[in-house]
């Protein structure tokens, strides 16, 4: 029997099982897919919110604790897998906010200690690169940023050499019964002492018995461009879409948000919007060719805050969802923090 069974492969379930084996708990993760493969593969990769100025503090709080955290893993993470999450602190360059996000954006920086500078359309023009429609914009040059995949990569190499996990992919979850507690899967039983759902936009269908807690899908779409490795000095922040420089050139751009079930359904209109707007603020861009298209499912709650804990009427079932757009950016303190309170009980 399992100490604790992780239900869902993505970064919540992936980080939850390295803190949990750290502490010495036995864990075994079930995956109806392939790990890293939803919404944590989709995502840009960018370790703050969009506009943090327009998130609770309960959001920012889990950000900053990730922020501190992922240096360390990822050193730990390389040194264990040889992969290199590419971790790196970009900048993010705010482009075209509005004069009352802007002053709330500044005073965001000032409260929490971040460093927030004003750039004037002479400083934007030499950067070489924007449209010549931006007047001025904001740079916040700590944020920081990694490379999604890779650090998918890494996670699940580290965690497949480890005698403590055991991890069954491809492995449907049909209900999590109780009286014992366990896990019935298409594949078997698992018995668990403890069951930690981290299934993302699949959760609220796995504790829809014992919790009314609701977790839905909001599809959103990206576009990967190639361009001239270096071409962006900085992450860009536009009208909000996002543009995310690798190191190798590839440019991110993102992202839609569409209400529309479980429905992954790729739209050619959409994919032009995006490659329009990333011409629009980056002339340079035109005709750079797209590599990939993509869409995937945030974990959306109600009120858009996730979801840390146990169920009130079930102590031994845990759920850490509801991350929305910043599972990347929470996903270190989020995890760390439900395996605390796990081993604890």
């Amino acid at each position: 029997m399992a100490d604790v069974v992780i239900i869902g492969g993505g970064i919540t379930g992936l980080l939850s099982a390295h803190y949990l084996a750290a502490e010495g708990a036995v864990v075994t993760l079930v995956e109806r897919g392939e790990c890293f493969r939803e919404a944590s593969w989709a995502g840009g990769g960018i370790l703050a919110p969009m506009h943090p100025w327009r998130y609770a503090d309960s959001i920012n709080e889990l950000v900053f604790e990730s922020e501190s955290l992922y240096p360390a893993l990822c050193e730990q993470l390389q040194e264990k897998t040889g992969i290199d999450c590419e971790l790196q602190v970009s900048g993010m360059l705010q482009l075209a906010l509005a004069p009352e996000d802007e002053i709330l954006a500044r005073q965001w920086c000032e409260r929490r200690s971040r460093v927030c500078e004003v750039l004037d359309q002479a400083q934007l023009q030499n950067l070489n690169i924007l449209s010549t429609q931006f007047s001025h914009a904001l740079l916040m040059p700590e944020t920081q940023q990694i490379r999604n995949p890779r650090l998918g990569k890494a996670l699940l190499a580290a965690l497949q050499t480890n005698p403590a996990v055991t991890l069954h992919t491809q492995t449907e979850v049909n209900v999590i019964e109780t009286e014992p507690l366990r896990v019935v899967t298409d594949h078997g039983v698992v018995s668990a002492g403890k069951v930690l759902v981290c299934a993302g936009a699949w959760t609220s269908r796995l504790i829809a018995e014992y919790s009314s807690l609701q977790i839905k899908p909001v599809k959103g779409e990206m576009l990967l461009l190639k361009a001239e490795p270096g071409l962006l000095p900085y992450m860009l922040m536009c009208h909000g879409r996002y543009m995310i420089p690798r190191a190798d050139g590839h440019i991110l751009v993102g992202s839609t948000q569409q209400d529309s079930g479980f429905d992954k359904t790729l739209n050619v209109e959409t994919a032009q919007l995006l490659q329009q707007h990333a011409q629009d603020v980056v002339p340079a861009l035109e005709g750079a060719p797209v590599v990939r298209h993509w869409s995937g499912l945030r974990p959306a709650t109600n009120d858009e805050l996730p979801f840390v804990g146990s169920l009130p009427d079930r102590p031994d079932i845990y759920v850490c969802g509801g991350h929305f757009r910043n599972g990347l950016a929470m996903g270190p303190a989020s995890a760390l923090r439900i395996a605390r309170q796990i081993v604890a009980s």
